[in-house]
């Protein structure tokens, strides 16, 4: 599997982004290794604190010191009831890691936008009930370059 940090790293040093989207973790309901070879298994609240440490080291490559801006959207409620609530802890980390960084993270909730009331809807969904459509892609944009046009970045 990538190691997502570390390419974020690379990613950074390399590019220099002055902004980086992020819109992943749609996979990520496996345990975390805590040492001594046990796993903390996907949605506990040290798991949730797991996750956020592995995305505030993202955020901070990503952000450079302040020298470049993440926007980092949130897990639409799928199809899944197992996944929903997989997505539901992703997303708790997510803001738990972005309160690091306030000045250079946002946080980009699709949730509202894709499954409003925090039911899953399937329009702008591939069928597998996770993936965005190519026009969900386009919402999924939109809701960037408002948050964008808000800090400035774009006009």
């Amino acid at each position: 599997m990538l190691n997502w940090p570390v390419h974020a790293r690379r990613l950074a040093r390399e590019g220099r982004p002055d902004a980086t989207v992020v819109f992943l973790g749609a996979n990520d309901g496996f345990g975390f290794p805590l040492g001594g070879g046990r796993q903390e298994p996907c949605c506990s609240d040290a798991w949730v604190t797991a996750y956020a440490q592995r995305a505030r080291t993202m955020m901070a490559a990503y952000g450079r010191g302040g020298a470049g801006r993440v926007y980092w959207l949130t897990l639409p409620v799928p199809r899944s009831a197992a996944f929903a609530r997989i997505y539901a802890a992703v997303n708790r980390a997510l803001r738990q890691a972005a309160a690091a960084f306030p000045a250079t993270v946002r946080i980009v909730d699709t949730v509202p936008v894709f499954t409003p009331g925090g039911r899953f809807r399937p329009a702008l969904r591939q069928s597998d009930g996770v993936h965005l459509t190519p026009a969900g892609d386009a919402v999924a944009a939109r809701l960037v370059a408002a948050a964008m046009r808000r800090d400035g970045l774009i006009r």
